[in-house]
């Protein structure tokens, strides 16, 4: 049995981040979940126990090197960053707010880690398959990236870092490169979380033509991924994709959610335009995951989609008001 470690989270209230901090704590280990002054908490609330947040913005290095200091992680899971500008409309400031949320403060927190005087051993972060573009598919992790949008090539640009000083630190960088990962908690900005809303809602749902293919995770896969790396020493540098290893349609996706809620009726497709420079595919190869870390996806897609409605269902139950309220 592995020994527990004090663990810490960025990005602990976000998707990913919660489900971690759940797991994490079951498992035994102490979790230090960082989380910016206006973050909503209500993902760690969900959780349960007496778990609370470490109030600290990234940007602040300082206070962020104060923070490992005191709270002496030996291992850091890096989730946090700036999803939102996928495609670039000429804003300057998306650009700017990219390269600060994903590149700067991803330094700002390797270079808190070595100047604290913790013992963090290892750094563990999120890529995302995004960073091959428009390269070969599906992509391997031999291949070069080719970012398309400004998400990505900062997504990029921290795995070029990591990559260039690891030889300058004795910490264990990694980076881990998702799949879409999808699941029970996801927002609505998301297409499978969205789209179950409005068909429990009996809304018609508008979407483009579907036929962009993507490479689906389930989020209880990806978690098994993150727990693999939290005690190894033998990834230094590694970059490693987490992915099905296969391209959905995403028409084929929204066909089997409305299928299963019995609303196929209200998916229109076509009804709204494709969006500029989207990618026709992005879908990576897992060889690489089962061969270093032992880890293949478990959870099959039909599977994973049923368990995120039947956790949306549970939610809208014991949120509903009782009858004659």
């Amino acid at each position: 049995m592995q020994a527990a470690q004090n663990i810490l989270v960025t990005g602990a209230t976000g998707f990913l981040g919660a489900h971690l901090v759940g797991a994490l704590r079951r498992a035994g280990d102490t979790v230090i979940s960082l989380a910016r002054a206006e973050s909503n908490l209500s993902r760690l609330h969900s959780i349960g126990g007496d778990h609370a947040a470490e109030i600290c913005a990234l940007e602040d290095r300082t206070a962020l090197t104060a923070l490992i200091a005191r709270t002496q992680p030996d291992t850091i899971f890096h989730l946090a960053g700036d999803t939102s500008v996928r495609h670039f409309s000429g804003d300057w400031q998306a650009v700017d707010r990219a390269q600060s949320a994903n590149v700067g403060n991803s330094l700002n927190l390797l270079r808190a880690a070595m100047e604290s005087g913790a013992p963090v051993k290892r750094i563990i972060r999120t890529g995302g398959l995004e960073e091959y573009g428009d390269g070969p598919k599906p992509a391997s992790e031999t291949q070069a990236t080719a970012p398309t949008s400004p998400y990505s090539a900062s997504q990029a640009a921290v795995t070029g870092w990591f990559s260039a000083l690891q030889h300058q630190t004795p910490i264990m960088l990694t980076t881990l490169r998702p799949a879409l990962v999808y699941g029970p908690g996801q927002g609505g900005g998301f297409l499978i979380p969205a789209l179950i809303a409005a068909l429990l809602r009996k809304d018609v749902f508008a979407m483009g033509d579907g036929l962009q293919r993507r490479d689906l995770l389930y989020v209880d896969d990806m978690i098994a991924a993150f727990m693999l790396t939290r005690h190894r020493n033998d990834l230094r540098g590694a970059v490693i994709n987490i992915s099905s290893g296969k391209a959905q349609a995403m028409r084929s996706v929204a066909l089997k959610i409305g299928s299963l809620l019995g609303a196929t009726d209200l998916l229109k497709f076509g009804a709204i335009p494709g969006r500029a420079m989207d990618l026709d595919e992005v879908s990576g190869t897992n060889a690489l995951a089962l061969a270093r870390l032992g880890w293949a996806p478990q959870v099959l897609l039909d599977d994973g989609l049923r368990r995120t409605i039947d956790a949306v269902l549970r939610e809208h139950q014991a949120t509903a008001p009782e009858p004659g309220k």
